[in-house]
């Protein structure tokens, strides 16, 4: 593998051949010759080979970043090729087969007479529904990856409205909501799954007696052009560093998260150029924040999800 020459690197050289260059011409030759014709004669054909050989630097710096990026584009389009392909075996070849066993277990219970049968056929049923669950997210996530979709205008108020309003017929869940009449953002168009996620998690994940979710919406100050979103709950709260965990280029087996959820949604607020904060809420639980840029409020774009 051929060794990446850093902007640094070619600075140093360049620096480097200058200052002895400098050092010959004008202090060793004036030094032998004196300020003669011909070191005069001398300095400016120095200063015609010195623009040749700069030029000649650039030209060739230029061209190995060429090569350079053109290997490295060539070698991303090459892994997003293989990361495609294992998509769909996954997609394709895993879902079926879960589809299989869930039917058989479910067949399996109904025929099952002895309770301890029917209690190993329910924990076949739990395991593979989790696994079905996590196959749909990652199904989620490859769609999202490969999307590549540049930030867009949209009003975030309609969004969390529908996104109570499922929550309320599906869940006893209870909401506390302080929201503007429209908060135009430019964020990632996906932004809708995102903060769907953020709620299921709040809503399945949490542990109390009563399950209390706050959703609001900041606009910040002219001045600053933010508008921050907060989803909060009253569950266990998130593991002590969940929020460095979404940041690692590299995920230890041990020190995982339990769900695709949050990083899911952790990467559309992040591709959208936003930010994705993790805190404690007061007295109990977890309080999430997104920050996001505001759009105009007359080229609001609506909500993404139809």
């Amino acid at each position: 593998m051929k060794r990446r020459v850093s902007p640094g690197i070619a600075a140093l050289v360049y620096l480097s051949l200058g200052v002895v260059a400098l050092f010959v011409s004008d202090v060793i030759f004036i030094r032998l010759f004196g300020m003669s014709s011909f070191t005069r004669q001398l300095q400016a054909v120095k200063g015609a080979v010195e623009v040749l050989l700069t030029a000649g630097f650039i030209l060739a710096m230029m061209r190995y970043s060429e090569r350079s990026l053109r290997r490295s584009l060539a070698r991303s389009r090459e892994r997003e090729q293989e990361l495609a392909v294992l998509h769909r075996v996954f997609r394709h070849n895993l879902r079926n087969k879960i589809n299989i066993i869930l039917g058989h277990a479910q067949q399996a219970k109904a025929d099952a007479s002895a309770p301890v049968v029917r209690a190993q056929v329910d924990t076949i049923l739990e395991q593979v529904t989790d696994v079905s669950e996590t196959t749909e997210q990652v199904v989620t996530i490859e769609q999202l990856s490969f999307a590549h979709e540049e930030p867009t205008r949209l009003d975030v108020v309609p969004i969390v409205e529908q996104l109570i309003a499922t929550y309320k017929e599906r869940t006893d869940a209870t909401f506390t909501i302080d929201l503007p009449s429209t908060a135009p953002v430019v964020a990632n168009p996906n932004l809708d799954v995102a903060l769907d996620e953020l709620v299921e998690n709040a809503i399945v994940h949490n542990d109390a007696a009563e399950c209390q979710v706050t959703i609001a919406i900041n606009q910040g100050p002219p001045d600053e052009q933010r508008t921050t979103i907060t989803v909060a709950d009253n569950g266990p709260g998130m593991p002590d560093g969940t929020e460095a965990l979404l940041t690692q280029a590299d995920v230890d087996p041990q020190d995982h998260l339990t769900t695709l959820g949050l990083w899911t949604a952790y990467w559309i607020v992040t591709r959208g150029n936003g930010e994705f904060s993790i805190a404690d809420n007061e007295p109990r639980g977890c309080r999430i924040e997104i920050g996001l840029d505001t759009a105009a409020p007359d080229s609001t774009a609506g909500s993404r999800r139809p």
